[in-house]
């Protein structure tokens, strides 16, 4: 129902509210990659992100491998 209601507000302007809404609510139903990428739609569409926002997108990202820059010693 909440997500059929986003549909219908139509303004570019408010374009990337609606999609940090979206990615809360499919946050809150447990489907983090389309949470995530409504997040990163709502990043695309602001000219600035904000630090809740930042958050939002950090905690979803996908977390980087260790590198190791240690180099092994050779037998």
């Amino acid at each position: 129902e909440a997500l059929k209601r986003l549909d219908n507000i139509k303004p570019e302007s408010y374009k990337a509210m609606v999609s940090e809404i979206r990615g809360d609510i499919y946050l809150t139903q447990g489907d983090k990659v389309k949470a995530l990428a409504a997040y990163q739609a709502a990043a695309d569409a602001s000219q600035q992100v904000g630090p809740e926002l930042r958050i939002k997108l950090d905690d979803l990202a996908i977390p980087k491998m260790p590198v190791n820059t240690e180099e092994k010693p050779h037998a």
